[in-house]
């Protein structure tokens, strides 16, 4: 994927459809991992979940994408106490669609490479990030999308509202 190009929209079960999504959000992130017990991925989307009000307060939207199965996912979300939504992408075609979908590291099926793209209100590509550390990687993320939002553009928003927006976020599967 590059820069400015379009990003492939997605529907998932009737609960999670990107540009439905992005109508709600200035951006959305992407977060493409290949495993929940992997202590890299751990990292890095609890990076995400310790900034997922600052985001929100930017008008950002995160989901996390993986190949792993919907029950490692679910396990996942209730051990990291995680808000946002997660897709299990099993079988890898939305891995694959972003350019997103590597080799088979040992295992039986291909895994997600850990990739990240920021989307826009566009469902245009602004950014992605393949070179990830994932100690650092969410406030590389969050610093980057502050910079380039203008006061005035972006959906600011109290903690307070948000959380009273605040609803289960379905974890679903391919």
């Amino acid at each position: 994927m590059e820069i400015n190009s379009d990003a492939p929209n997605f529907a998932v079960n009737e609960n999670i459809n990107l540009s439905e999504v992005i109508s709600q959000y200035n951006r959305v992130i992407l977060l493409f991992f290949h495993e929940c017990v992997n202590l890299g991925c751990i990292t890095e989307i609890k990076s995400f979940r310790n900034y997922y009000l600052k985001f929100k307060q930017i008008g950002c939207e995160i989901i996390g994408i993986s190949t792993d199965s919907k029950r490692n996912l679910k396990s996942f979300v209730t051990d990291l106490s995680l808000e946002f939504p997660m897709i299990s992408d099993l079988n890898g075609m939305l891995s694959q669609k972003y350019g997103a979908l590597g080799k088979n590291f040992g295992y039986l099926n291909p895994k997600s490479m850990r990739r990240t793209f920021v989307v826009d209100n566009n469902m245009k590509i602004m950014r992605y990030y393949d070179n990830i550390i994932p100690t650092s990687h969410a406030d590389e993320v969050y610093n980057w999308i502050s910079s380039i939002v203008p006061a005035d553009d972006r959906k600011l928003k109290t903690i307070t509202e948000i959380e009273s927006q605040q609803e289960d976020k379905p974890i679903v599967s391919d």
